[in-house]
């Protein structure tokens, strides 16, 4: 028997078997907490320890179940031009988020025992697991023709790669963008991996759930890591509600990761002659189930133009005044003042931060600042 019909219905939810499994690996939200948290020691079921501090944060905290079993870490006191007062960031530990069928409903269990108000997500990594590519391409080929330039990926990205020589090359990691793009994403060998992380047999009993998943073969991951900064990017061609524990829906984070493939994960087969890529054969890597829960939904969705345009013409007028206000400032300081705190609210507003560092535009970095996704190791 359960006290809580948000309990029962975590326990509940059943996992879908498919071919392959899309599951959070990170989470990492924005949250505000009650005044009285400092003080609170042990709640009807987790115990709160304060663990010490770091550069950014004035206090880090371990929260654990009444097993001493570790949940999340919550770190918090950052000077306020960061983050305000009695807000902080909240990492879940790696197996809350493979354990817990029913992720939003966990989390608004979890917030409403801790007393806090979520705010944002800071960082998800959202991650699709399988054995081989569309028409039994493995995914060690697909890297291979990568670099040796038999396929092309559409747009361009920086790329590390990673692997093993003895005889021939053995390809295990392919990334793309960086640490500090909007959206990076990589493929990898995860199956090498969990042999190498034995912390974590979690995860291969979640495959174990996920039946199409062959076990016997070697599983890959293609990764995703989304920011804070992202939101806006991703309602330009996915219609989900990023700043939500909506996102963290079945069905909402498998359109997540279908549309993040569809925007970014695109390559073209080299035809040899000198062309545009647009010209060239797209190469079809993953062709999606659709049944989530019970019901059908779209999984690749149309980039909407009207979005895209929105966001263009929201960058041209920020571009435009930041001119006009570089070339009133000598006459007028206090326009310039007003001027600049427009320009960064709007900045704010529309998660455009990571663009108008890159433009040189000057604003005030408030709430969502680029700098909270970088956080990340500081309360690991």
């Amino acid at each position: 028997m359960y006290d809580n019909p948000k309990q029962a219905e975590i326990v509940n939810n059943t996992e879908i078997s498919l071919s392959y499994s899309i599951s959070i690996d990170w989470l990492q939200v924005h949250v505000q907490n009650s005044h009285d948290f400092l003080q609170i020691t042990q709640t009807a079921r987790y115990k709160i320890q304060r663990t010490g501090q770091t550069k950014v944060f004035a206090d880090v905290f371990s929260i654990t179940d009444l097993r001493g079993k570790h949940i999340a870490s919550y770190a918090t006191g950052a000077n306020e031009c960061i983050l305000q007062e009695n807000h902080g960031i909240l990492k879940i530990d790696n197996q809350q988020l493979y354990t817990n069928l029913n992720l939003k409903a966990f989390m608004m269990l979890f917030l409403e025992e801790l007393k806090m108000k979520f705010i944002g997500i800071t960082r998800l990594d959202i991650c699709f697991d399988f054995n081989k590519f569309y028409n039994n391409v493995k995914p060690h080929d697909f890297i291979t023709d990568f670099v040796t330039g038999k396929i092309l990926k559409i747009n361009r990205s920086k790329f590390r790669l990673a692997g093993e020589h003895d005889k021939t090359n053995i390809f295990n990691w392919l990334f793309f963008g960086s640490h500090t793009s909007e959206v990076c994403y990589k493929i990898y060998n995860k199956t090498l991996e969990q042999k190498q992380c034995e912390n974590k047999p979690y995860i291969f009993e979640h495959w174990k759930k996920n039946t199409g998943l062959n076990l016997d073969q070697e599983i890959w991951r293609i990764e995703f890591t989304v920011h804070s900064t992202t939101a806006k990017l991703c309602n330009d061609f996915i219609d989900i509600p990023f700043h939500s524990l909506d996102v963290l829906s079945r069905g909402n984070y498998y359109n997540l990761f279908a549309g993040l493939f569809k925007h970014y994960f695109r390559f073209v087969k080299n035809s040899g002659k000198d062309e545009r890529k647009s010209r060239m054969d797209e190469i079809k890597l993953i062709e999606f189930e659709t049944v989530v829960d019970g019901s059908y939904f779209e999984l690749l969705k149309e980039i909407n133009p009207e979005r895209k345009n929105s966001t263009r013409s929201k960058k041209i007028f920020i571009n435009a005044m930041n001119t006009h206000r570089a070339e009133l400032k000598e006459f007028d300081s206090e326009f310039d003042l007003t001027s600049k705190e427009i320009v960064s609210k709007l900045i704010d507003l529309y998660c455009l931060q990571t663009w108008a560092k890159n433009k040189g535009i000057e604003f005030d970095e408030m709430q969502y600042t680029e700098a909270i996704h970088d956080y990340k190791t500081e309360i690991d």
